[in-house]
């Protein structure tokens, strides 16, 4: 059900002052305004576009929201025109890739993208087109 929350993680707030909240045990992303519930966002699953236990939630300049795919080992980003526009990388241990992401943030002047990937003890960030640049930390 809508509004209802099982779980909820990470929250942002967008441009047009909605709440956005990453609904760990639904497996989804609840966008709020004020009190009522404008809709979920997002499915149960695997696939481009579904999520499993989201986590850390951004959004940049242009609304576009990045989400941390814990349960996937992604961060998917969707965008105004597209719902689920990028698997972004997937699982494993090689740079752009991910091991349990769990927080995400926009440099609202550059759009770059800063991923905290856990279970490989680093962060990476990436241009907001899903590019790796660099990486801080590391076993």
């Amino acid at each position: 059900m809508e509004g209802i929350f099982d779980k909820p993680f990470g929250v942002c707030v967008n441009s047009k002052l909605q709440i956005l909240v990453s609904d760990m045990g639904n497996h989804r992303i609840q966008m709020l305004k004020g009190m009522e519930s404008l809709k979920a966002s997002w499915s149960a699953g695997e696939d481009p576009g579904q999520l499993m236990y989201p986590y850390g939630i951004a959004v940049d300049p242009q609304d576009n929201i990045y989400v941390c795919d814990l349960g996937n080992h992604r961060v998917q980003k969707s965008t105004q025109k597209a719902l689920s526009e990028a698997d972004r990388h997937g699982k494993g241990e090689q740079d752009g890739c991910f091991m349990q992401p769990r927080s995400v943030a926009v440099d609202i002047k550059t759009g770059c993208v800063s991923i905290v990937d856990t279970a490989m003890h680093r962060v990476q960030v990436f241009t907001n087109e899903g590019v790796f640049l660099n990486k801080f930390g590391a076993r």
